[in-house]
């Protein structure tokens, strides 16, 4: 299954968020969305999410073109964490909360019950079943957020900055369970994130700047390149930018993506 924007324009008043932008985005791939605070990235999720329509060009899912009044065929096969997890709590326990999403689908009990299972076990919550969410620390929220998503068996799952508000244990935490869950389901990753150090655990990485796509490509295939992206406000990863400093001084013949085997090379 492949989602694709052909051609999309969206604005909010008179300001252009997502300029005449195509993209498609196939089944299995682990991809990172990045860009500065107003790069359109955020609205791009949002429009793949089923959240939002363009104003022109069109969404859709393999060929089938989506409308208003087949939106929620695109909302089935997408699951969405949002930046703060607070917003997406409606329960008075996690086990409710994991809930919630498959009692609005109609899932019988006794299936309801193994997929809570499932998911909080794979999520690593299965302890914190009887919690009160507003109980839990940043990372755990997000696990729960996560698992509330994967019980509802999306074909694509949406981060939105979901570890920006994290402390640098909580985010380390919550990209290895993405990562896990990437090697585990090979289902469709897509991160929003301007922390470029995420984006090197992609396998594509599409940079955005003013609402069109300005780079698509592999991490690494970026990073090594001469593109600049302090241009536009991003911060490359500290491992490039060191390695690409004892490179130019000739003291290592390329540029690095992990820290161990930069250190290994010196």
């Amino acid at each position: 299954m492949n989602i694709s924007v052909e051609n999309i324009t969206f604005k909010y008043d008179d300001t252009v968020i997502l300029d005449d932008l195509s993209l498609t985005i196939e089944s299995g791939q682990y991809i990172a969305i990045v860009g500065a605070n107003g790069s359109g990235k955020t609205t791009l999720a949002r429009i793949l999410a089923g959240l939002l329509l363009p104003q022109e060009g069109q969404v859709k899912i393999d060929d089938a073109i989506i409308v208003e009044d087949n939106i929620y065929d695109l909302r089935e096969h997408i699951g969405m964490v949002f930046q703060n997890p607070e917003d997406q709590f409606v329960g008075v326990t996690v086990r409710d909360d994991i809930a919630f999403g498959l009692e609005n689908y109609g899932v019988e009990r006794d299936e309801m019950i193994a997929l809570i299972d499932e998911f909080s076990k794979r999520t690593g919550v299965d302890q914190l079943l009887n919690r009160e969410p507003s109980h839990l620390s940043g990372g755990q929220k997000q696990r729960v957020a996560i698992a509330s998503a994967l019980a509802l068996h999306p074909d694509f799952i949406i981060f939105d900055e979901a570890t920006s508000m994290l402390d640098p244990e909580g985010r380390h935490d919550v990209q290895a369970v993405i990562r896990e869950l990437f090697n585990e389901t090979h289902k469709t990753i897509i991160m929003i994130t301007h922390d470029l150090d995420e984006a090197l655990a992609s396998d594509r990485m599409i940079v955005m700047n003013q609402g069109v796509i300005v780079a698509d490509d592999h991490p690494h295939t970026i990073f090594a390149s001469d593109i600049d992206l302090g241009q536009y406000h991003l911060a490359e990863p500290f491992v490039v930018e060191l390695s690409k400093t004892l490179k130019a001084a000739g003291l290592i013949d390329r540029v690095y993506f992990d820290e161990k085997e930069l250190v290994q090379a010196l």
